[in-house]
């Protein structure tokens, strides 16, 4: 029976042996192969990565497609300006409402120095009239010179200068992208001019 024991064993031991040897054994060309293949995937992977890299930069540097992307950018500053205008317009109705028609020239009149008034009052078109008139005040409410207190007592005259200055900004934002779009477009074409007379035969 103890000899029995020993025969278990010793054929448990060579069961292990076995499979340590198998464990060591070099790998078959199939799993080589199949490593192989798998490198080849993750390089192919990191390759098309690349292009799509490549060719999103190169987009990107593409003038039509900035000249696409300014003209997305300015329809869409434009359509801004129209709601402000609008806005402005519906605080208009209700100020003028409020306090008369002259309701701009009036605050020009009774904050504004003497000076400035009349240089406002010689601007023909009344909405370009009221958005000076409103930047004017203000300027004077910013300096100190026109105590904000005596304008912020109607919620709705505060809201009318604050979307008066919104709509300075975003005139000015426009203006500015505008200029910017020639200068570049200027420095492309004097650059495809210089190529031209390089590479002309």
């Amino acid at each position: 029976m103890a000899d029995s024991f020993v025969e278990d064993e010793t054929a448990l031991e060579k069961g292990q042996l076995r499979q340590l040897f198998e464990r060591a054994t070099p790998p078959t060309d199939s799993q080589v192969a199949s490593a192989k293949n798998t490198l080849n995937s993750a390089r192919a992977e990191a390759k098309t990565a690349k292009q799509v890299q490549d060719q999103q930069a190169l987009e990107q540097t593409n003038p039509e497609r900035k000249q696409k992307e300014r003209s997305d950018q300015k329809r869409d500053q434009l359509t801004l300006l129209v709601l402000l205008d609008d806005q402005i317009h519906d605080l208009e109705v209700t100020l003028a409402g409020r306090y008369g028609e002259d309701f701009a020239e009036n605050l020009a009149a009774e904050y504004l120095d003497e000076e400035i008034f009349k240089s406002l009052m010689a601007i023909e078109d009344q909405s370009e009239r009221r958005h000076a008139i409103a930047l004017a005040l203000s300027e004077g409410i910013a300096n100190g010179s026109i105590d904000p207190e005596e304008i912020s007592r109607d919620p709705e005259l505060t809201d009318w200068l604050n979307k008066q200055l919104e709509k300075r900004e975003l005139r000015q934002k426009s203006s500015l992208e505008s200029d910017l779009a020639v200068h570049e477009k200027e420095i492309d074409q004097s650059l495809e001019s210089g190529l031209e007379s390089i590479f002309k035969v």
